[in-house]
């Protein structure tokens, strides 16, 4: 894992029990972006924070709704944390897979959750791979 997120987590102690609201936020913050930018499975995201799947999921929904107000609360209190983590160094696109290819093929090297790969029900083009982790 990326040992920068790791310190942000250390940093801001968002691995102790603590539910003081700034604390909180980051916390649901940073799993919302570990959610979204790498293959780790929800059990993986709590573990980092010292918390189980259901917590993850909790916080997935929190953010989502505190994210869609433009909760000016929510919003003030994750900062500096989206500054930092936009940034490319933090979390790169491609760090839990690695692409091989060729005229004819590619081949794809990595950590894929179950559900991730069920979403591949039928034969891909080397195009359509290309789209899909483009964008990962």
């Amino acid at each position: 894992m990326n040992e920068d997120i790791k310190e942000l987590i250390a940093e801001f102690k968002l691995d102790k029990p603590n539910r003081k609201r700034d604390i909180v936020y980051k916390r649901y913050y940073l799993m919302h972006i570990l959610h979204c930018r790498s293959r780790l499975c929800l059990r993986e995201i709590g573990e980092m924070f010292n918390r189980d799947h259901s917590s993850v999921i909790h916080a997935l929904k929190e953010h989502e709704r505190w994210w869609s107000q433009l909760d000016e609360e929510y919003l003030r209190a994750i900062h500096p944390l989206p500054e930092l983590v936009t940034d490319e160094g933090r979390i790169p696109k491609n760090q839990f897979f690695e692409c091989e290819t060729t005229q004819d093929s590619i081949t794809i090297h990595g950590k894929f959750t179950k559900q991730v790969l069920k979403e591949f029900n039928k034969p891909l083009t080397k195009t359509d791979i290309s789209l899909i982790f483009a964008h990962s």
